[in-house]
């Protein structure tokens, strides 16, 4: 097992470092050989062609599971005051028997139970993928994209998850 303390220490030194650094590192973002108007950077490699090549190699025997187990004190960014990965009961047949939230009153909550759990969790735990707006310099993203332009109250309006096609290539 890792300390996870110092995990996040090192990964947000590293992180800072890499957007403050010196002439070795970039001083603006990458801008898309595939036009001004790019959202998914090299996925624009990944053509119908290329997904066939690649399906064409498998033989069917195998599988492979790439997600991650979720559990309490998974690593997580927290560090960086993001919020760590949390699960709890919202209802339970007795909590809805004694506070009855929806006021149908103790023998109906008694006759049927109810039992349900929340998840919270930073979205940036366990299997995902990082879009091309995950980083960023100068207030802007891939391709030139700028913060003041494309960053609303509900994310990015460009380059998310969403704009990513289906990746099946080589690993």
């Amino acid at each position: 097992m890792f300390n996870t303390a110092v995990l996040e220490r090192v990964l947000v030194a590293s992180l800072v470092a890499s957007l403050v650094g010196g002439p070795a590192f970039a001083q603006e973002v990458g801008k898309s050989p595939w036009g001004p108007k790019d959202e998914i950077g090299r996925l624009n490699l990944i053509t119908p062609d290329s997904r066939a090549a690649i399906l064409s190699r498998i033989e069917g025997s195998k599988s492979y599971d790439l997600a991650v187990e979720y559990f309490i004190g998974m690593p997580s960014w927290e560090a960086a005051g993001d919020p760590p990965y949390q699960m709890w009961m919202t209802h339970t047949p007795n909590g809805t028997l004694v506070s009855d939230p929806m006021k149908v009153g103790k023998e109906m909550n008694a006759h049927v139970s109810y039992t349900g759990s929340a998840v919270s969790m930073y979205a940036h735990m366990g299997t995902h993928i990082d879009a091309l707006n995950h980083f960023g310099l100068n207030g802007k993203i891939w391709n030139g994209y700028a913060a003041a332009d494309h960053l609303g109250d509900q994310g990015w309006t460009i380059t998310g998850a969403e704009k990513l096609p289906p990746i099946v290539a080589r690993a």
